[in-house]
């Protein structure tokens, strides 16, 4: 005869099995709370940071702020079972805002519990511009975009806004001037956007000898910008302010015009292409230094140029070089142009043949809208197999008296 098992194991048995299937559904309702909050709460319906995951879906995954009650609703319940739920304290706090009672209180302790709520982040940054808390409403940026990357998105183009306004800059240079881990970020960001370079430049001088050395390219960048602009005259100003006295002493239109020096920040200084298959470089010589020109493309292109600022009235145009070699139809000229939209085109222009160096031009500036031009050398290397090479020992822009 089979004896069965004591009344007391069986119980025992039974007992961990039960427990076996309620840490199993405590452990899957967790997990399933990542992915989905009503799956998480049907296998646990004690789950609070569902609950609050649920409560901010109905909002915010839904768009329907209609919800807000019915969200502000299960987010308490969700505190009853935990009260370190930072998004249901925030859900509470909009749903105050609707109804005429304290948020603030509530976000506070959202944002005190942690500050990578966004939504609670921008809370307090529009409440402490309704203030007029410039100086909060910064600091709560920053910490916002310290702590969360998805606040990146939403603030950096409304930073990139506020850059243009002029009581924001001392803000912005609190800011920068501590170099925060999100500042390399937002500068690309604001490189590559449309807003104007100058104001950015007028933040970041007074402070630039603050920054790590890994920003000193950033003045070449703010320059290039204000350039590309037409913004020339805040080009200018910045560069005088920036760079050496030293270097930049002397009567001299064209920076550098016996190739001493590429120069620190083109296109104010020389801007050297230096492409696949055509380019220019400066060499060091006994003699002296030589801009060198190589070509292998066909069609004529740009290898250097300077940006000049020119006033009415004559000039002479000259440089002195020559073509080593290229084909019978390549291309190789110094010429003056207008940099500003709507200017005159070529003013000058000096073309190189084999064994041929152009006689200095004269030419007049006209009075006009116009007051920078490029000053730019053009080489192709033309039809067939040769490569083009060149070299130049200076270029000279001189007023004719």
């Amino acid at each position: 005869m089979v004896r069965l098992p004591d009344r007391g194991i069986l119980i025992h048995g039974a007992a961990m099995f039960v427990l076996w299937v309620l840490v199993t559904l405590f452990t899957a309702s967790t997990v399933m709370t990542f992915y989905s909050a009503p799956r998480a709460l049907a296998l646990n319906p004690f789950n609070a940071t569902a609950k609050a995951q649920l409560a901010n879906d109905m909002v915010y995954a839904t768009g329907d702020a209609g919800r807000t009650g019915a969200a502000a609703k299960l987010s308490r319940e969700a505190l009853d079972g935990n009260p370190t739920l930072a998004t249901a304290y925030r859900m509470i706090g909009l749903d105050n805002a609707r109804r005429g009672k304290p948020v603030k209180p509530l976000v506070l302790a959202a944002t005190y519990l942690t500050r990578r709520d966004y939504v609670a982040n921008l809370w307090l940054i529009e409440d402490a511009v309704k203030r007029g808390r410039m100086d909060q409403a910064m600091t709560d940026v920053d910490a916002s975009l310290r702590t969360s990357r998805r606040g990146q998105a939403l603030l950096f183009p409304i930073l990139a806004q506020a850059v243009a306004e002029p009581e924001m800059r001392p803000q912005f240079q609190r800011l920068f001037r501590a170099n925060p881990d999100w500042l390399p970020s937002f500068l690309g960001y604001y490189v590559n956007s449309r807003e104007k370079a100058a104001p950015l430049a007028q933040i970041i001088l007074p402070i630039r000898k603050d920054l790590p050395g890994n920003y000193r390219g950033l003045d070449r960048t703010l320059i290039g910008l204000m350039v590309a602009q037409q913004d020339f005259d805040a080009a200018r100003a910045f560069e005088r302010a920036i760079a050496d006295p030293v270097s930049k002493a002397g009567t001299q239109i064209i920076h550098n015009s016996r190739f001493e020096a590429e120069g620190p920040y083109p296109p104010i200084d020389w801007h050297l292409l230096r492409e696949a298959s055509y380019g220019s470089d400066i060499e060091e010589t006994a003699k002296g230094n030589r801009l060198v020109v190589v070509s292998d493309q066909e069609n004529p292109a740009m290898v250097a140029r300077q940006l000049v600022q020119l006033a009415p009235g004559a000039y002479r145009f000259a440089a002195r070089g020559r073509m080593i070699s290229g084909n019978d139809d390549a291309a190789l000229r110094w010429q003056v142009d207008c940099a500003e939209t709507g200017g005159p085109r070529q003013l000058a222009e000096l073309r190189f043949a084999r064994g041929a160096e152009p006689e200095p031009v004269d030419f007049t500036v006209p009075p006009g809208p116009c007051r920078n031009y490029w000053i730019t050398l053009i080489a192709g290397a033309g039809f067939g197999s040769a490569s083009l090479q060149a070299e130049f020992q200076s270029v000279q822009l001189q007023p004719v008296r």
